[in-house]
């Protein structure tokens, strides 16, 4: 069974030529001379090639040839969930500190819109740490693995901690688009309409595609999905990485 490998190298060629596509902006506007260090430009350059690394280790995990055996080892399926489940949150987290940047600066660096939605990120990122070492560590029965190591997980069992990964997803990408759109659409509403479409475009994209995202994942997990669970953590990789392009 070659599905998982082929996902990963998808995932892989997908990042490439998302980076290959869009080079000619990126040498424009992140490495012109004089070159700043700043930590917007850090976060994107983590956010371009990171994912580069991280298909690379996803690959290697899937050539180690387990997904030819009759039945693959549990530890081995543990080790990928909580390696897709730590890199997906750590991804997102890069992607969600570019937005929060963003609406930062639009309310003319107000301390308490940046300390809020900073403290909605470290709330997210603690919850997902929490539920990944309650469910996958320290009691991995609470998740199924069939005989190929596609995840199942019951998440009407009222002491499955599981939904709380996408429910604070949700919460900090609802917040930001929010606060966001309040800001053009109502305090900066004397401007034209090409403010709110500049500044809210990449937000709404964002936030649309990471709603599809958590459901199919939700779903996927909930219903053992099969040959698309496979396909689902690399291509959610592949799409945080081209979520935020410079113009």
């Amino acid at each position: 069974m070659h599905i998982r490998l082929g996902a990963a190298v998808l995932g892989l060629v997908t990042t490439g030529c998302d980076i290959a596509l869009t080079m000619r902006g990126e040498v424009q506007y992140i490495w012109k001379k004089p070159l700043q260090i700043t930590f917007v430009r850090c976060l994107f350059v983590l956010m371009r090639y990171l994912p580069i690394a991280l298909h690379v280790i996803n690959i290697v995990l899937a050539s180690t040839g387990l997904d030819n055996a009759e039945q693959v080892p549990e530890q081995y399926c543990r080790i990928m969930m909580v390696f897709r489940i730590l890199t997906f949150s750590t991804m997102l987290a890069l992607l969600e500190l570019i937005l929060i940047t963003r609406v930062y600066a639009l309310y003319n660096r107000s301390r308490a819109i940046g300390t809020f939605l900073v403290l909605l990120l470290v709330l997210r990122i603690a919850s997902t740490a929490y539920s990944v070492y309650d469910h996958v560590l320290r009691l991995p029965e609470k998740i199924e693995y069939t005989s190929h190591c596609v995840a199942t997980v019951n998440f009407k069992n009222a002491r499955n901690l599981l939904w709380v990964i996408p429910c604070g997803i949700l919460i900090v990408q609802v917040a930001i688009i929010t606060l966001a759109m309040k800001r053009t659409m109502w305090d900066f509403r004397q401007y034209s309409y090409s403010l709110f479409s500049v500044l809210n475009k990449d937000g709404l994209k964002v936030f649309g595609a990471i709603v599809v995202a958590v459901v199919a994942t939700v779903v996927t997990l909930a219903k053992k999905g099969g040959t698309l669970y496979f396909f689902i953590f690399p291509l959610l990789i592949a799409m945080i990485s081209a979520a935020v392009h410079v113009h």
